[in-house]
């Protein structure tokens, strides 16, 4: 996420915590807080359980 965006985020989430932003402004800075969370993570798929042979979780 580049700086003005995080810059954004860190004005909206002032707003929002003194009680002053509108619906858009709260909209725009989940969008933000979202993109935030997700930058640079990878898309994993779902993990394997491996269970032992006599059926217990391996450890």
């Amino acid at each position: 996420m580049d700086s003005d965006k995080v810059k954004r985020l860190n004005v909206l989430f002032e707003k929002v915590l003194a009680e002053s932003a509108n619906i858009i402004e709260q909209k725009e800075l989940e969008l933000l807080y979202k993109e935030f969370f997700e930058d640079g993570r990878e898309q994993l798929g779902p993990i394997a359980v491996q269970r032992n042979p006599d059926n217990s979780l391996a450890g």
